[in-house]
């Protein structure tokens, strides 16, 4: 009687003519259905762990290359920003030089044509000249540095019957570094007239 009365619920929940060895086994196979499909598989971990991969290696790229042309431009920036400095430094002066006393030449060990020396209107020798990277400008006895990125300063005469007109040209470069070693260039150009013939 006893087993009667602690089957009798269970019995109630059974469809008529079930037996409870039919019960309790599809009652086992339901329990390991919601067993199964509540994790991930070893594959599909897999995949999402290779899917994760690519997405982290193409924004870490997006990155490098958004850096890469942050860099680029503030650079190029900066060499136009020494260039126009330094060439209006030059423009300035040699405005005010006296033509007849112009004389292009170069520091020993320089490029050619990279120093040039005049007297201005005051009398006062004034000289540009390029040392090493480094551009100076000596006025009298007080030495300026202009630019120091500098790899090549040139002062010529454009026209051989003319010497109060000059052409000055200036290339700046500057190592950034950023995969790999470059080298950002920058080069100005410019033809100064002389107003003190």
């Amino acid at each position: 009687m006893n087993k009667k009365r602690g089957l009798r619920p269970f019995a109630k929940l059974m469809a008529p003519g079930t037996s409870l060895r039919v019960a309790s086994s599809g009652l086992r196979n339901a329990q390991r259905a919601t067993r199964n499909s509540s994790g991930f598989t070893l594959v599909e971990l897999a995949i999402v762990v290779a899917i994760m991969g690519m997405i982290v290696l193409v924004i870490n790229e997006l990155l490098l290359q958004a850096n890469q042309f942050f860099i680029l431009n503030r650079t190029r920036i900066e060499m136009q920003q020494e260039a126009r400095g330094t060439m209006n430094m030059l423009n300035h002066h040699i405005r005010e030089a006296k033509a007849s006393s112009m004389v292009v030449d170069q520091v020993s060990g320089q490029p050619y044509y990279s120093r040039l020396t005049f007297t201005d209107a005051d009398n006062q020798t004034v000289r540009f000249y390029q040392e090493g990277k480094i551009v100076y400008m000596q006025d009298g006895t007080n030495v300026k540095k202009l630019s120091e990125n500098v790899r090549y300063l040139v002062f010529a005469f454009p026209r051989s019957d003319d010497l109060t007109l000059i052409s000055v040209s200036l290339t700046l470069e500057k190592m950034i570094y950023i995969r790999k070693r470059q080298l950002a260039i920058h080069m100005a150009s410019e033809k100064i007239r002389v107003m003190n013939p």
